[in-house]
């Protein structure tokens, strides 16, 4: 049996990872790319872990800390990056030598952990009551980034906090207590963070913030919210041409009882400071008697498509027949 065992052996076929993770002895762990889920659910949905200690006692359970609780006491000079930042370029530190967590995460080289701790690569993530949530090291490798997917149209709410809670930065995850997801994903939306800011942040990831802000821009239009359900949009990540604007999404076709008015100030409102420049070059062209030429060119995630909407729908408003 040992004979023919150790035959099979040697006549099967391997892939990759195991030819080099026999030649060379690595660790067939750390062969490939670590991979990190962030759970973005909406705070009332999201499933945690209680802690051991709290699990047969009648009082107010005390939850493990998750890596939304790490990005949120985060150390200072990481500030401006966002969750999914923060989730693809930092790791916890093990847990055996991490006094006070012993959160089970992903951890990548941890051989090296004692020079990271000699040469002061460790920082440490204290939150706002001054509780010690762990220490963090940069990866070499940025992790690939799993979240899960919400349906635009039937899981409205979930798909815009979905997209604040990746790319906005915070400290609070209280950005959402007072207003809709929709309404405070049209506020921050110029804050949000992109390829342009990083390189870990996809440029598809990017069009799909674009792709976000039309649909509420849509919507804006389409009061009837009904009549959207039977025709749903297109998943994420579908087409890869999506950041070349149709002309259906450029030029719209507006309805006669809507007032044209109300809708270009309400997707002002939704503009960045450079594309308000450009809007108020358009208006006072439009009150000119001179014509002039704007070559606009951005970055795919920076709202290209909703700036010309905006703009089509100025113009309409001056020649209403045109």
């Amino acid at each position: 049996m040992f004979r023919v065992a150790m035959t099979i052996m040697r006549h099967r076929e391997v892939g990759a990872q195991e030819a080099a993770f026999r030649n060379c002895h690595l660790f067939l762990r750390y062969s490939s790319r670590a991979a990190v889920f962030l759970p973005t659910f909406m705070k009332d949905k999201r499933v945690r872990m209680v802690d051991r200690e709290y699990l047969a006692q009648e009082v107010v359970p005390k939850f493990r800390t998750n890596i939304i609780d790490r990005y949120m006491a985060r150390p200072p000079f990481l500030d401006p990056i966002c969750l999914y930042e923060f989730a693809s370029i930092w790791a916890l530190a093990p847990a055996s030598k991490n006094e006070g967590n012993d959160d089970e995460d992903l951890i990548e080289f941890p051989q090296k952990l004692l020079h990271l701790e000699t040469s002061g690569f460790l920082h440490k993530c204290i939150d706002s009551e001054n509780r010690f949530l762990g220490k963090i090291f940069r990866r070499r490798m940025p992790a690939v980034v799993k979240y899960p997917n919400f349906h635009p149209v039937t899981d409205r709410d979930a798909y815009y906090y979905s997209l604040i809670l990746m790319y906005l930065p915070f400290r609070k995850e209280d950005f959402c207590d007072e207003s809709a997801p929709s309404v405070v994903f049209q506020q921050k939306h110029p804050e949000f963070r992109t390829s342009v800011h990083s390189p870990v942040i996809r440029r598809d990831l990017c069009e799909e913030i674009d792709r976000a802000m039309l649909r509420i821009a849509e919507l804006t239009e389409n009061e009837n919210d009904d009549a959207n359900i039977e025709c749903p949009f297109d998943p994420p990540f579908e087409d890869n041409l999506l950041d070349i604007p149709s002309q259906q999404e450029v030029f719209p076709e507006v309805a006669p009882n809507i007032n044209i008015t109300e809708t270009v100030n309400e997707l002002y409102r939704g503009l960045n400071v450079q594309q308000k420049s450009i809007f108020h070059k358009v208006h006072a062209a439009l009150s000119s008697t001179n014509t002039f030429r704007l070559l606009v060119q951005a970055e795919g995630g920076t709202g290209k498509t909703h700036c010309l909407k905006t703009l089509t729908l100025l113009i309409r408003n001056y020649w209403p027949g045109n």
